[in-house]
């Protein structure tokens, strides 16, 4: 019996690659020197020729995949454990029959037995290049959530849709169609796959902004005054939030008409409720709405410089019948070709047209529009700036309109002085009937250059409005106090302009008895009293 032997001597070796019947030959040759010399060796003795070990039998590979870019290799014969080593490419032996982390082609496999044993012939395995990856999506276009719509989008556009490849979003499953939607805000991840079994791409990281917030718009409305005796209400829309800039209103009227206004303040007249649309620099929208109440305007009226030239007594305290006309009215000089010693009851007496006819009339709308018992169309502060002007100057503005001469002026002051006195006695009460003295500081107290304030009727028993008009606008506060100081109503806060009329309502549910209502505004005050009568 011959035993095989891959034996590491080198000259062996060689001497074994010879033919194989020529070494045949030669090892009966020696076995026969060797018996005839020893004939003490039995005959069935095994002699030893040196040829090479059987190479492994079975190797299994494991091939890269779509996740794993590396290959393995497995000795399955000889196994592991029965006493064989194992080499790879040339590198060292180990007792494991694994060998992991191939890269792609072919790797040699060498078995030895033993520690210090023959080293087989090499078998060749093959390890497969890795699957192809397609690159990641290299364009995504992204939308983001709006104030009406919570959710963003993204849709991949290369490799575009019917391409072949199939599109995934956070490791969800793919599908033939690019568009994903219903995103919420934050990061989200997007691969691609060619065909329905190729290996996905590595992951395009997308963004989805997060929802804007929502502006907010308070609206308010003011309290009704006059307006060329109109009940007017301003309406202020008031926006925050959102973008915090670029904010636009749109009002609709309560006819359904719409326009738009860049600083949400509108002076209305129409009865109803009014809406708004506020918009903020990023598209998002706010609603709001305000229903403002009106305080009907007492008709204009006026009376003549023949009432007030018989009626002293009905005339305003801050005025009396011998005050200096050019002191009143103050044309720095400029007579009209009148007695500069003219007085305001001389006025109403004095006859002829021009600055003498001027004079009169001012002086009559002068006492009316001081009265509150006369709902005139022009302040005093008015009256009073117009006359001076043409005094000097020969024209005027009067109420938003302009008189070119003095003429023109003085018929419209004739005009207005002739729309119906509704003066039906004196206007400073000298009765001591508590009533008449109310009615008396209703109508007075609060009369001077700074706060007109008044309260109509006076006594009252169902209703009464408390009216008020300022020279200098300001933030202002009107309340109503009982006798022990109490507040009882609240009736407005706010800023109010110069020169237009507020008008408020009082409590209807007031007990009867007497009351003060105090306006403040800036550093002034002033109060009246009020009566409620069962």
């Amino acid at each position: 019996m011959v035993n095989y032997y891959n034996c590491p001597d080198r000259a062996r070796n060689a001497l074994l690659k010879q033919a194989h019947g020529l070494w045949r030959h030669l090892m009966i040759l020696l076995a026969a020197c060797l018996f005839i010399s020893n004939p003490g060796v039995s005959q069935t003795t095994t002699l030893g020729y040196y040829v090479p070990c059987s190479p492994p039998i079975c190797a299994a590979p494991t091939h890269p995949t779509c996740e794993n870019p590396y290959g393995s290799v497995t000795v399955i014969n000889p196994p592991a454990g029965s006493g064989y080593y194992y080499s790879i490419d040339g590198g060292p032996f180990q007792a494991s029959a694994y060998f992991g982390k191939l890269e792609p082609g072919y790797h040699y496999i060498r078995v030895r037995k033993g520690y210090d044993g023959c080293i087989s012939y090499p078998t060749k395995v093959y390890i497969n290049p890795r699957p192809y990856i397609p690159a990641a999506p290299t364009c995504v276009v992204t939308t983001h959530p709006t104030c009406d719509k919570p959710y963003g989008s993204v849709t991949v556009t290369n490799p575009p849709a019917g391409s072949g490849y199939y599109y995934s979003i956070d490791n969800g499953p793919f599908q033939a169609s690019p568009y994903f939607g219903y995103l919420q805000p934050g990061y989200h991840y997007i691969r691609v796959r060619k065909g329905y079994h190729g290996c996905p791409s590595y992951p395009t990281k997308v963004y989805i902004y997060p929802v804007p917030s929502k502006p907010y718009v308070h609206v308010t409305a003011g309290p009704s005054y006059c307006h060329y005796n109109v009940p007017t209400v301003r309406i202020t829309a008031t926006a925050s939030g959102g973008s915090g800039t670029g904010y636009t209103y749109v009002f609709t009227r309560p006819d359904g008409s719409t326009f738009a206004d860049a600083d949400g303040v509108i002076e209305v007249t129409q009865p109803g409720t009014y809406r708004v649309v506020v918009t903020d620099s990023r598209g998002c929208k706010a609603y709001g709405s305000v229903t403002p109440y009106f305080v009907p305007c007492k008709p204009y009226a006026g009376c003549s410089p023949g009432y007030w030239k018989n009626h002293h007594s009905s005339w305003c305290d801050k005025y009396d019948p011998s005050s200096s006309f050019f002191g009143v009215f103050n044309t720095y000089g400029n007579t009209g070709g009148l007695s500069s010693s003219l007085t305001l009851d001389g006025a109403l007496n004095t006859g002829g047209g021009g600055y003498a006819a001027l004079a009169r009339q001012a002086t009559a709308a002068l006492l009316n529009a001081c009265n509150y018992g006369v709902n005139y169309p022009y302040t005093e502060y008015q009256i009073k700036t117009a006359v001076i002007s043409a005094f000097r100057y020969g024209t005027a503005t009067l109420g938003g309109k302009y008189y070119g001469s003095v003429e023109a002026l003085k018929n419209e002051l004739d005009r207005a002085n002739n729309l119906g006195c509704p003066l039906n006695g004196p206007n400073n009460a000298t009765s001591t009937n508590i009533e008449s003295s109310i009615a008396e500081e209703g109508i007075h107290k609060g009369l001077n250059t700074a706060i007109d304030i008044s309260a109509y009727p006076n006594p009252y028993t169902e209703s009464a409005s408390i009216n008020f008009t300022v020279q200098s606008g300001g933030e202002y506060t009107l309340f109503v106090h009982d006798l022990n100081g109490r507040v009882v109503q609240e009736l407005g806060t706010g800023i109010a302009e110069a020169g237009k009329s507020y008008g408020f309502i009082l409590d209807t549910d007031l007990p009867a008895g007497l009351y003060i209502a105090r306006l403040k505004i800036g550093n002034e005050t002033k109060a009246i009293r009020i009566m409620r009568r069962k």
